[in-house]
C-alpha cells in the first residue's frame, strides 16, 4: 500500500500537488539456490489505484490504472526477474 504525490509547476517555480493516488501492488515470489548463489522471479498478481486527494476535481482514474498496470507486467517485474536470474 503506497501513496503518490503527483506534483505541477506554477509559473513562480513553486509546487502544488494536483492530486494523490493510492493503490497497492500484488506480487508473488520465488527465491532458490544453486551451489552459493541465490536466484529468484517475481510474478505480477493485480494492482488497485485510487484518487485519495484531488486539488483539480475528481476524474476517472482507470486510464492511469491501466496505464501502470501495463508498465508493472511490461516493464518493472521484467526489469526485476533480469536481475534476480
Amino acid at each position: 500500500v503506497g501513496n503518490c504525490d503527483v506534483m505541477v509547476v506554477n509559473n513562480d517555480g513553486s509546487t502544488t500537488t494536483a492530486f494523490t493516488l493510492s493503490g497497492y501492488v500484488t506480487t508473488q515470489g520465488q527465491a532458490y539456490l544453486s551451489g552459493t548463489t541465490i536466484y529468484g522471479s517475481l510474478a505480477y498478481l493485480d494492482a488497485n489505484f485510487t484518487v485519495s486527494y484531488t486539488n483539480i476535481g475528481p476524474f476517472d482514474v482507470s486510464v492511469l490504472d491501466k496505464l501502470i498496470n501495463v508498465f508493472l507486467t511490461n516493464g518493472l517485474i521484467p526489469a526485476i526477474n533480469t536481475v534476480l536470474k
